[in-house]
């Protein structure tokens, strides 16, 4: 009997959203799936909390410039056939998205997740909606609690069954006092009381690492030991082991094991992947990486054990614009002692490291041919957002930014005048290093972006004679600093 972390909520989520919208699926059911604590050392240490689609960033910080996409639109090989839409608060968490499809050369309503917040911007509450003859119908819905210091408490799934809300599941969390999950717990609705399902328990060391991950699962009113991991870490915090051990016959019985390598500067090189079989090791995959001398992931070399010798699967390559944004995924396949093109993914972007396109394209009699796969949305290259089963999209992005003060610096090399201004502004960039990208945006005091551009010079004449009166942040961002500056205009 396997049981794993949330695996029926999962399944849960996927039955509904595949029986009501098939082929349209958002990161949200993963994000809700599994616990994403990754242990790759403390450089590495990711636990997104169950929320990942809604990571805020500090405006001040000199990559804070976090872009959120409102509309994609999705092709499939004979055109377009869906389009999803994010509506944003003032202060930029996500309201509704909604996903519609082109029937009959028109736009139809097919789903709807709705958001709410508390004061600190976490997510309260999650409602799936799916339209049915003309008549949006729930579906299920997230509630979440926090802890004081923002960590997520519990979330409790409801499912929408017989014009009622019924519990489905819930899960609840505990943490050590630098914010590291210690636990979690699984429980499921059984008619009038919870019912426990699975939980996890996991250690660290002192630098945050993870050293071990106890999964057990709940059967005739005990636990029971099922899985377990186990991480070893070099002097940097990276990991070199994990170890999958299953619970057997009253013993912890080796099961798989992860062995990485590393090179000078950190990249991960290599990754072997053992099976244990006959009280012995045995090889059974590995993966082999290079990188650019700035640490971009060139390939990714896939083989495969059998007979005593590594026989080569795939390749996948990446390639990269001057900004680091990649623009081509393509897997190659070994046939025959020579490498045959698979599919590809391209990507294209603005100035703001935003992908404004994505196509996926399948090797077919010796040229590329539109397909169908999973293609991702870029911004500040971090994938921020996954599609499915499109053959491309079209993307647009916006900004929104609140709380905004301006820098209350002595030293502050910006300098705007007149302030407050009728019509045009000057700008002067004050020993600001040119031969960096700089860029300045403009907020009104709502906190939306109403003007964006790159400064090339130190002295810089804009006609804002169009802005409406009011207050206006005018913030100046590199990769060293970042300048904000408060102006009135009259």
């Amino acid at each position: 009997m396997k049981y794993f972390v949330l695996f029926f909520v999962f399944l849960f989520l996927l039955n509904n959203i595949n029986a009501q919208d098939a082929g349209v699926k958002t990161q949200d059911a993963y994000c809700k799936s599994i616990n994403h604590i990754k242990p790759e050392g403390k450089a590495g240490l990711v636990r997104k909390n169950m929320i990942c689609l809604h990571k805020e960033r500090n405006l001040f910080s000199p990559a804070s410039q976090e872009w959120k996409w409102d509309t994609i639109n999705g092709y499939d090989t004979t055109g377009i056939f869906d389009r999803q839409i994010q509506a944003f608060d003032i202060n930029g968490h996500v309201l509704v998205r909604l996903h519609q499809r082109w029937h009959i050369n028109q736009w139809t309503d097919s789903l709807k997740y709705s958001y709410t917040y508390d004061f600190n911007g976490n997510t309260m509450t999650e409602l799936l909606e799916y339209m049915k003859n003309n008549t949006w119908i729930n579906s299920y819905r997230f509630s979440y609690a926090y802890d004081a210091n923002g960590n997520l408490q519990n979330w409790v799934l409801e499912n929408w069954a017989t014009n009622t809300w019924e519990y489905y599941s819930r899960c609840t969390f505990t943490y050590d006092s630098i914010g590291n999950t210690l636990s979690d717990r699984l429980e499921l609705w059984k008619t009038t009381v919870w019912e426990n399902n699975s939980k996890d328990t996991f250690t660290y060391d002192s630098n945050g690492n993870m050293l071990s991950h106890l999964h057990e699962y709940w059967m005739n009113n005990s636990w029971y030991y099922y899985l377990r991991y186990t991480y070893i870490y070099d002097a940097n915090g990276s990991l070199l082991t994990k170890l999958w051990e299953q619970w057997q016959s009253s013993i912890w019985v080796n099961n798989f094991r992860n062995t990485y390598a590393y090179d000078f500067y950190g990249n991960r090189i290599s990754d072997l992947y053992e099976h244990w079989q006959t009280n012995s090791w045995v090889d059974y995959t590995r993966n082999s990486y290079t990188y650019d001398v700035i640490g971009n992931k060139l390939t990714d070399l896939y083989e495969f054990w059998e007979n005593n010798a590594w026989l080569i699967l795939f390749r996948d390559t990446n390639t990269y614009n001057t900004d680091g944004n990649l623009v081509t995924f393509m897997r190659e396949s070994w046939q025959s002692g020579i490498w045959s093109n698979d599919y590809k993914n391209s990507f294209t972007y603005d100035e703001n490291g935003n992908s404004l396109t994505g196509k996926y394209e399948v090797w077919q009699d010796g040229s590329w041919n539109p397909g169908k796969g999973n293609l991702d949305l870029y911004s500040d290259q971090e994938i921020i957002y996954r599609i499915y089963n499109y053959h491309r999209y079209v993307a647009k992005f916006a900004s929104l930014y609140t709380s905004i003060s301006e820098n209350q610096n002595d030293n502050c090399n910006l300098v705007i005048y007149p302030n407050p201004f009728s019509e045009k502004i000057t700008i002067i960039t004050q020993n600001s290093n040119l031969s960096q990208k700089n860029t300045l945006t403009i907020y009104s005091s709502s906190g939306y972006l109403v003007l964006y551009r790159q400064i090339t010079d130190p002295l810089t004449h804009i006609d804002l004679s169009a802005f409406s009166s009011g207050i206006y942040f005018f913030r100046l961002s590199n990769r060293e600093s970042v300048q904000i500056k408060k102006v009135i205009k009259e």
